[in-house]
């Protein structure tokens, strides 16, 4: 809050939006560098440069875990990351922009370890321009931890102790475990290694779902176990309005692969005392629908004409939001172009 309120000026007058967006340059880079905007006087009372240098993204957390595979499929599967790195022990899972991303680091931890954030990771778009000048200030500030990371990162100890590490926003030499083989960042040794990383990821998973099946239920299971019962509950409400979008409406095919996955899933754990009760009715009541139903509910239009309205509805929506539906459930493109 107290950043907040520097925002507003004293009388109570909103500043300009340029103005708000130069003094949260400003604080971010103050916190990098120097804890805190009171502590950056005394940084450049040390005869710095006043000029700072302005990261664009969280370009990695690097994150421990012991079981590798399921927190990666996780992260793909629930949060739609893209995995574009990975030699099969370690991976870099990406978000938002591709040019500028926001990335994971994923390792695996060792068996008695506790899952943890190793280190911060901030992009620096302009580093090959700059990495001299940031250099230079990161060895005159009084920091601890300071070291290269190869040629295309640096290390710091951050004023709370945190371990920080600021990149290239997005470069060949910079992947997960890119230090052991990157000391020079265009030797064939870092080409090698990061080629590995590439070369299999078309078996990789990917963040396109393909069928409704309850591995989400999975996760969730997996969290009440190390949380506790009440951590999360899950609710499956049944869509019936507007009617063409109904459950029901979907092939008879697909409808019958999410009945054999839920009942499959609710066989195992439908008794598990980490359940609501409201849970098991959901599961059960959602099993019944898809069972016993062919229409959404009384009066409903028959269901050609339902499935007519899906595809005209999807065809206009993803028209005004430049979505595809085919790309999105590649499962059910030839059911729906056959609409």
């Amino acid at each position: 809050m107290g950043f907040v309120k520097k925002v507003v000026s004293t009388e109570g007058n909103f500043i300009s939006r340029r103005q708000a967006l130069s003094l949260m340059r400003l604080h971010a880079s103050a916190i990098l560098f120097g804890g805190s905007l009171h502590s950056t006087s005394t940084a450049y009372a040390l005869d710095l440069p006043a000029q700072s240098l302005a990261v664009t993204t969280v370009n990695h957390l690097s994150y421990a875990s012991q079981n590798y595979k399921l927190t990666r499929d996780f992260y793909v599967d629930f949060l739609g990351m893209r995995d574009v790195w990975d030699d099969g022990s370690k991976c870099q899972l990406d978000f938002g922009s591709i040019e500028s991303p926001n990335s994971f680091y994923m390792t695996g931890a060792k068996p008695s370890a506790e899952p943890t954030i190793a280190h911060y990771g901030f992009g620096l778009p302009n580093y090959w321009n700059v990495v001299n000048q940031l250099k230079e200030d990161l060895l005159k500030r009084p920091l601890q931890g300071v070291h290269p990371d190869g040629e295309a990162g640096w290390f710091l100890n951050g004023p709370s102790g945190f371990v920080q590490h600021i990149v290239a926003a997005k470069d060949p030499a910079m992947f997960p475990g890119a230090a052991a083989f990157c000391d020079i960042a265009r030797s064939k040794e870092c080409k090698d290694a990061f080629a590995l990383g590439v070369q299999n990821l078309n078996a990789t998973p990917k963040p396109s779902p393909q069928s409704f099946k309850p591995l989400y239920f999975d996760y969730m299971m997996i969290i009440k176990e190390a949380y506790g019962k009440g951590i999360l509950t899950f609710t499956l409400n049944i869509l019936r309005f507007p009617s063409f979008q109904s459950p029901v409406v979907l092939p008879k095919s697909f409808k019958k692969s999410a009945i054999a996955d839920l009942n499959k899933w609710f066989a195992k754990n439908g008794e598990s005392a980490l359940l609501h009760d409201m849970e098991r009715e959901h599961v059960i009541r959602l099993i019944q629908y898809l069972e016993n139903n062919e229409t959404p509910h009384a009066g409903a239009s028959d269901l050609a004409t339902l499935q007519s309205d899906f595809k005209k509805f999807y065809t206009q929506y993803d028209a005004r939001r430049d979505k595809d539906f085919e790309k999105t459930f590649p499962k059910l493109k030839e059911w729906y172009n056959d609409l």
